[in-house]
């Protein structure tokens, strides 16, 4: 059971980060999916 838990636990904890960088990914795309718009306009 100690072993079940252990794995949950590791999952979790990569699922968790996983999610983190591609937030983190997706705000510096489209933050520079932005500049690149606002530069196309000039």
């Amino acid at each position: 059971m100690d072993q079940y838990i252990k794995t949950i636990i590791s999952v979790g904890g990569s699922a968790i980060m996983l999610v983190m960088i591609v937030c983190v990914i997706w705000y510096v795309i489209k933050d520079t999916w932005k500049d690149i718009n606002d530069k196309r306009r000039d």
